[in-house]
């Protein structure tokens, strides 16, 4: 089982590398913007996730049954398909603010590629949680992939959260974004990407600089700093904010990835762009993950 895992993963981080591998000038590559076509699109897809949601919620049976997901503990890598909806309780009302963080630098980072979505997501998620010292990681650490699609990303965040907790603590009296992302790059040598020390240098800079207007302001002034900043992405993080408006108040793991696992098939059956799609299903994962890796302080 565990060799079917690994082999499962391997194939889809060559996948995932794909898909992540958009360069700097497509994801800002406003040039061929088409505001009337992009927008109905949106709205299609904003009326469609309306009426998924409401399916979701209205239809227990729908929304309890087995999770598509598999999940392994990063422990024991032992994998097991989730029988039951109570594995792994979740507070999404009480860790949404470090998912958020994630969802927001894995959408930002993916302009570097799959490592760069994986290192903004993971760098931004450990910024925040120690900025509100409200949430830790949960003594058994999990991640999950969606046996339906080829991304990684949030299976591979997880790992190097996971692997950049103990370094952290070691010193967390010097806490700071340069260190984070040191902490967190230097974990991720395990992934296929390679980039030049001025790639990386690069890198660094733009994730301090996305620190400071995404992460570290308060909502509101993020929320407009990103629309400034990142217009091609605004519509992307309404969508965003209309998951997490939902599974707020969901209280276990099955329910959480079943709702995960549609809202991105709606994405994908969508009219917006292929980039997008991806952009969106990639932080899904990077959200799913996320939440069954953090955990209130109590």
């Amino acid at each position: 089982m565990k060799n079917i895992f690994y082999l499962m993963v391997s194939v889809i981080v060559i996948g995932a590398s794909v898909i992540y591998a958009c360069s700097r000038e497509e994801f800002h590559g406003a040039s061929e913007y088409h505001p009337s076509r992009v927008e109905q699109s949106y709205v299609q897809l904003q009326n469609d996730l309306i009426w998924y949601t409401e399916k979701f919620v209205s239809n227990k049976e729908y929304s309890t049954r087995s999770s598509v997901y598999p999940i392994v503990s990063l422990e024991s890598t032992e994998v097991f398909v989730q029988p039951h909806l109570d594995l792994i309780p979740i507070q999404p009302s009480k860790t949404q603010d470090v998912v958020s963080a994630d969802v927001r630098g894995a959408m930002i980072g993916s302009i570097w590629g799959l490592k760069g979505a994986i290192l903004y997501g993971a760098g931004s998620s450990l910024i925040a949680a120690a900025k509100s010292s409200q949430v830790s990681v949960n003594s058994v650490v999990y991640a999950t992939v969606d046996r339906s699609d080829n991304d990684s990303l949030g299976y591979f965040h997880n790992q190097i959260i996971a692997d950049a907790m103990p370094l952290l603590l070691e010193n967390e009296d010097e806490v700071s974004g340069d260190l984070i992302f040191d902490l967190t790059e230097q974990v991720m040598l395990q992934l296929s990407e390679n980039y030049s020390e001025a790639e990386i240098k690069e890198m660094k800079t733009d994730f301090l600089h996305f620190l400071d207007i995404a992460i570290l302001p308060p909502k509101e002034d993020w929320n407009n700093n990103i629309q400034e900043e990142y217009p091609e992405i605004a519509k992307d993080i309404q969508i965003i904010n209309e998951y997490f408006e939902t599974v707020h108040d969901f209280t276990y793991s099955g329910e959480l990835l079943n709702y995960t696992h549609g809202f991105k098939e709606v994405i994908n059956n969508s009219g917006i762009s292929e980039e997008a799609k991806n952009r969106l299903t990639g932080s899904l994962n990077v959200a799913a993950n996320s939440f069954i890796l953090w955990t209130p302080v109590e």
